[in-house]
């Protein structure tokens, strides 16, 4: 099953009477790793991809980015100009 914590409790409460096997995705924090040696110009748009992919709605969408402090600044900029090109709603 997916879904939230809340979720996941009644669903494992339901399953624990009888001892059923389940698993629980229970919205994951993934990280990229943005390492010194990348070009922000080509990783930022991959990035912003992999968090709004099906509005961030997947479990495997990227959370939140650890960013080498050398790269930072640039990486930075580069998200913001991919996040301009962006349509927002309707």
């Amino acid at each position: 099953m997916t879904g939230s914590v809340a979720t996941g409790s009644r669903i494992m409460g339901a399953a624990a009477s009888d001892l059923k096997r389940l698993t629980l995705e229970l919205g994951g924090n993934d990280a990229a790793i943005v390492r010194a040696d990348c070009d922000p110009v080509k990783t930022a748009p991959k990035i912003f991809a992999g968090a709004f992919a099906n509005s961030g709605q997947v479990c495997c969408a990227i959370k939140r980015c650890y960013v080498h402090e050398s790269i930072y600044d640039k990486f930075c900029e580069e998200m913001v100009k991919v996040a301009k090109t962006k349509k927002v709603g309707d």
